[in-house]
């Protein structure tokens, strides 16, 4: 450990080992400024504790059973990062008597008591095992500032309990005081725990976050590891419970580990293991290749879903023909009308209005253009009295229902028209028939069953049979209207 960089700024932190000590300090916290100004809000700043959401507590009445959220694994972290910041790690670093360090922040679940009392006895003695192990000036004052920041990290009910033991109050006894009292635990506890251990599966954990999960496998091994009856295949039941996972990348490498720890159970230890699964899994979340992640951020939101619910329910009421169905609807309905009785092949609507059926359009759904069927008359009559007859031949051979004065059958239909052929309306057609300008009167007279039934209408010419009229308002030089089908050549 280094309380002195040559800028004249003392620091401390980091570990006592000569040869392992930091070379600059961590952060601007961890710096030890001589004047009195500066030194009053450092003593402020390391006495502070973690924030009131990040303190543990205990049940009223209990020593081992925590209250709340923050489990004992969260706050540790918690606090060991808080004194690594500010410099007062050094502290905790507890150096053995074979000259190995042992970090109690970041090992807590192997400290024991009596050889923490016996660190803290060293560092206020100013003599540390070994020979080029010199204790920094500040560990004294840090002895004091992390047992006030420790009890500022911690709720009222675990501070009145600490309180209430032998009076230690430097941060290195409570701190162990703490830990190895929530994790006291008997053999039959312990095997439950084991137990529990064990039949956790990571596929079981919500978007199978190897963080959270990682994390609930550390708390429950520490309390097993703190009791000192820690089962010798602990690690190989960690390593178990990563291997059930929907990521198959991971799921090999977790199969990796497990097979290795099932050769040597000592090659792995639970903290190693959950270190590395996790690293693994930052890797695969951060290159998108987390796939039950990936999954729950795409999801739809349960507003969205409710509003498509209601949408397709709305669609299955009878009579609720606002809107056409659309496809993958799952509701089966005619495209023409709407209905939700039939299919479009026996809508009796028509295209254009939407009226008409086999009654009134004398087809199979009433349209001007449908041909009767097999059996059906080709002559219906409508409710007021008048007929409608099919005809094979009009509209360019389409077939169209004919009806007034224009009615006419597939036999009476008449093709094309001669401008030559004209007569005044206010003739007979007899005498249409005898013009001198018509050139073939014999085929332009009409059955006079056809004709007598035919009424008399201006500006119109008959050609060749009552079946074709047409309205013109050209005239030759004699005066007389011309013939012209509505619609061309074919029909009327």
């Amino acid at each position: 450990m280094v309380d002195f960089d040559g800028s004249c700024v003392p620091w401390t932190g980091g570990s006592s080992i000569q040869g392992q000590t930091l070379a600059k300090p961590v952060s601007f916290d961890a710096t030890r400024p001589c004047l009195l100004c500066w030194a009053r809000q450092t003593a402020v700043n390391c006495s502070k504790g973690l924030e009131e959401t990040e303190r543990l507590d205990i049940v009223p009445g209990s020593k081992n059973q925590v209250k709340g959220d923050i489990t004992l694994t969260m706050w540790a972290n918690n606090f060991a990062q808080e004194m690594t910041q500010k410099g007062m790690d050094s502290v905790f670093r507890v150096l053995q008597a074979d000259g190995t360090e042992l970090n109690l922040l970041t090992n807590w679940g192997q400290a024991r008591y009596t050889s923490v009392s016996a660190w803290v006895a060293q560092l206020k003695a100013g003599t540390l095992v070994g020979q080029n192990n010199v204790p920094c000036r500040y560990d004294v004052e840090n002895l004091s500032y992390s047992y006030q920041s420790l009890c500022g990290s911690i709720g009222p009910n675990l501070k009145a309990w600490l309180d209430s033991k032998e009076n230690k109050k430097t941060g290195p006894d409570c701190f162990v005081l703490i830990v190895s009292s929530i994790q006291s635990t008997n053999a039959v506890v312990v095997r439950h725990m084991v137990f529990k251990v064990s039949q956790m599966r990571l596929k079981d954990e919500p978007q199978e976050n190897v963080e959270t999960f990682a994390a609930k496998i550390t708390n429950c091994c520490r309390q097993i590891s703190g009791s000192g009856q820690a089962p010798p295949d602990l690690s190989l039941v960690v390593a178990g419970t990563f291997i059930k996972c929907t990521v198959s990348v991971f799921e090999r490498f977790a199969e990796t580990i497990y097979n290795t720890v099932v050769i040597d159970m000592t090659c792995e230890t639970y903290i190693t293991i959950c270190e590395k699964m996790t690293g693994h899994f930052q890797v695969l979340r951060d290159a998108g290749e987390w796939a039950p992640m990936n999954a729950a951020s795409k999801a739809e939101d349960p507003l969205q879903q409710l509003a498509g619910f209601v949408k397709r329910l709305e669609q299955r009421i009878p009579g609720n023909n606002s809107d056409k169905p659309s496809a993958g609807s799952g509701v089966r309905k005619c495209f023409r009308c709407g209905s939700l009785d039939h299919m479009i092949r026996d809508c009796t609507k028509s295209n254009d209005d939407g009226g008409g059926g086999s009654n009134s359009g004398g087809g199979s759904n009433g349209s001007d253009h449908t041909r009767p069927k097999r059996g059906e008359s080709h002559e219906v009559t409508l409710p007021d009295g008048s007929k409608k007859i099919w005809c094979g031949r009009c509209s360019r051979n389409r077939g169209k229902w004919t009806t007034g004065p224009t009615a006419h059958k597939t036999t009476n239909h008449v093709k094309g028209w001669r401008p030559d052929q004209t007569t005044d309306t206010s003739d007979t057609p007899s005498t249409a028939a005898a013009s001198p300008n018509n050139n073939n009167a014999s085929a332009s007279q009409a059955p006079a069953g056809n004709l007598a039934s035919t009424p008399s209408i201006t500006g119109f010419t008959l050609v060749g049979n009552s079946g074709f009229y047409g309205a013109c308002d050209d005239k030759d030089a004699a005066g007389t209207n011309y013939v012209v089908p509505s619609k061309g050549r074919g029909g009327w």
